[in-house]
């Protein structure tokens, strides 16, 4: 429905330029006006709705001088007409389809790791401070985990950090199978991430995190890779913390973990 009211709203946007231009007559120049549809249907829909709203542009500017009196010595400088002006706003299409792919990679880099393709620490505390704004108005319990590699720095130093990178995205895409759509991961730095999960309690994180501390030690298996993981999870019954005082909870739970000997997950409830 979006689309089709965009392209509408764009061709009636052509119309109206159109009735204008004819009934101002040949001595008020309005060509400028006929890249504002052209603008507007390139800014928001896909490159094959451009170029029709281009060449209708063309068409109807070149018409219009056509039936409002301009006269042509040969028939093909009406073609001529048709064709730069269709080439300058398919330029324009050009130049807007180049910028909103420049300002969608902005997008991604502001809120998206460059490794691992998951969310940053930036994007995370946005969504975290929502969702916790959220529990707390509806009384969700909210669940909270802290994961760090072992032994990941013996990666970077035996085979590289091109492995310890590939390592980091097999991570990743093993722990977005297992956790929920409604979980968030993010990955704060080097290998440690973490896991927001609304609306978890203490029984269903468990069963969550331990499936996916399964799978990671299964995948380090199938793959021959000799890294673990420590999982700190905090669950919390009231929402009386700080986003920063909830990360440090299962940052410090994860710690445990690593002082109980790694390779191990370490619960907790506030």
């Amino acid at each position: 429905m979006n689309r089709i009211f965009t392209v509408i709203f764009g061709l009636i946007l052509i119309a109206i330029v159109g009735t204008i231009d004819y009934y101002s007559g040949p001595e008020v120049g309005l060509s400028l006006f006929y890249l504002l549809p052209v603008f507007f249907i390139a800014w928001k829909e896909e490159i094959f709705w451009s170029v029709l709203s281009s060449c209708l542009a063309a068409g109807c500017w070149t018409l219009i001088d056509y039936f409002g009196g301009k006269r042509y010595s040969n028939i093909y400088f009406l073609y001529w007409n048709i064709i730069i002006r269709t080439i300058l706003f398919l330029i324009v299409v050009i130049l807007i389809a180049r910028l909103k792919e420049a300002l969608k990679k902005e997008y991604e880099f502001a809120r998206f790791d460059f490794k691992t393709g998951i969310a940053n620490s930036r994007y995370f505390f946005e969504v975290a401070a929502m969702e916790i704004e959220r529990s707390r108005r509806y009384g969700y319990n909210l669940t909270i985990a802290y994961l760090d590699c072992d032994n990941f720095k013996n990666i970077n130093d035996s085979f590289g950090h091109r492995a310890g990178d590939a390592l980091l995205k097999r991570l990743t895409r093993t722990i977005k199978k297992e956790i929920r759509v409604t979980d968030l991961i993010a990955r704060l730095g080097g290998d440690e991430f973490v896991i927001l999960c609304p609306q978890c309690a203490e029984a269903g994180a468990r069963q969550l995190m331990q499936r996916v501390y399964e799978q990671l030690n299964k995948m380090a298996v199938e793959e021959k890779v000799p890294v673990t993981v420590s999982i700190g999870v905090a669950t919390f019954l009231k929402l009386d913390y700080t986003l920063d005082e909830m990360i440090h909870k299962a940052d410090a739970l994860m710690y445990e973990a690593k002082h109980q000997g790694k390779n191990r997950i370490v619960y907790g409830v506030f």
